[in-house]
């Protein structure tokens, strides 16, 4: 094997290494995502269950939920673009 092989393979490894480490960080956004939609979901009900009980809350509760649901889609948002990046979904 020449000089100019070893260092393509050499490349290569790196590249895929790289490549490796890029997935294992977006797979624990992803499961950081999972859990934020879990607890989103959890203060979901609790808020609908204020709102629906008449507590004068109910106002600040939804616009809470609102700003939670916008921050979310922003992160998955930028969770979809990643993957798009890296060929992940097409």
């Amino acid at each position: 094997m020449d000089d100019n092989m070893r260092m393509e393979i050499s490349q290569l490894r790196r590249d895929i290494l790289g490549l490796r480490s890029e997935v294992s960080g977006i797979k624990n956004d992803i499961t950081s995502l999972k859990g934020y939609v879990l607890r989103l979901d959890s203060k979901i009900d609790k808020d609908l269950k204020t709102i629906c009980s008449g507590d004068r809350d109910g106002i600040e509760s939804i616009e809470r939920l609102t700003k939670e649901v916008k921050e979310l889609n922003r992160k998955m948002e930028r969770e979809i673009n990643k993957l798009e990046r890296f060929g992940g979904i097409k």
